[in-house]
C-alpha cells in the first residue's frame, strides 16, 4: 500500500495544483496517470493558445503597419496633387477675370449717357497685370467693371454675395483699394502692383475681410 503523500492534481482548467491524498489501489494510480496526461494536454493547449495569440498579435501588427503605410501614401498623394489642384483653380479664376476684362475693351465713350470715358490703355494693362498677380489662396467672387473716368474696378464678394470691397486700377502700376472689415471698419490704401510687399498687404487685407464675414 502506498503511503499518504501530496500528489499533483488538476483544477477545473487542467492546470497543476496540489492536494493531500492517499492512493490505496490501482484506481488511485490510474488517477495519477490520468492527471499527468491531462496536465500535458493542458500545457500543449496553453502553448497552442500562446502561439495563436502571438500569431494574432503579429498579424495585427502587420495590419497596423500596412494601414499606416497606406495612410502615409494617401497623405503623400494628396500633398502631391494639392498644388496641381490649386494651380488649376487659380487658372480658372484668372481665366474668368480675363473674360470679364475682355468685354470692357471695346466700350465706347459716353457709355452711361453722362459723358463717361472708355477704358484707358493704362488701366487695361494694369488690370491684366493684376490678374497675373492674383493669389490662388484667395477664394472670393470677383467682378470686373468700368468706372466713368476710364479706370478699371475689381469688386470682391463673399459666398453670400456681400460686397467685401474693391480695387481700382488707375494706371499700369497704380491702384487704390478699400475693404470692409466686420461689415463696419475699413482698410484702404494705395499700392504699386510691381511691389510684392504692397500686393502682400492687399491680399492679406482681402483675406481678413473675407474671414470677418465667416
Amino acid at each position: 500500500m502506498l503511503s499518504a503523500e501530496t500528489l499533483p492534481t488538476t483544477d477545473t482548467h487542467g492546470f497543476m495544483t496540489s492536494s493531500s491524498k492517499s492512493p490505496s489501489d490501482a484506481t488511485d494510480l490510474d488517477h495519477v496517470t490520468e492527471t499527468a496526461a491531462r496536465r500535458r494536454r493542458a500545457r500543449q493547449a496553453a502553448r497552442s493558445s500562446v502561439a495563436e495569440q502571438n500569431g494574432r498579435e503579429t498579424f495585427m501588427a502587420s495590419v497596423v503597419v500596412d494601414l499606416s503605410a497606406y495612410r502615409e501614401r494617401l497623405v503623400s498623394e494628396a500633398s502631391a496633387t494639392r498644388p496641381v489642384q490649386e494651380h488649376s483653380m487659380l487658372k480658372s479664376v484668372q481665366q474668368e477675370m480675363r473674360a470679364q476684362l475682355a468685354t470692357l475693351r471695346n466700350v465706347s465713350d459716353n457709355w452711361d449717357g453722362l459723358g463717361s470715358l472708355p477704358p484707358t490703355q493704362e488701366a487695361l494693362a494694369g488690370a491684366s497685370y493684376f490678374i497675373d498677380l492674383w493669389e490662388g489662396s484667395v477664394q472670393v467672387t470677383t467682378e470686373v467693371g468700368l468706372l466713368s473716368d476710364g479706370s478699371i474696378s475689381f469688386e470682391f464678394y463673399d459666398a453670400e454675395d456681400d460686397l467685401l470691397g474693391a480695387l481700382d486700377l488707375l494706371g499700369e502700376d497704380e491702384a487704390t483699394f478699400a475693404l470692409t472689415i466686420d461689415g463696419a471698419g475699413e482698410e484702404f490704401g494705395e499700392i504699386s502692383l510691381s511691389e510684392s510687399s504692397h500686393m502682400g498687404i492687399f491680399f492679406n487685407a482681402l483675406k481678413k475681410a473675407k474671414a470677418s464675414r465667416e
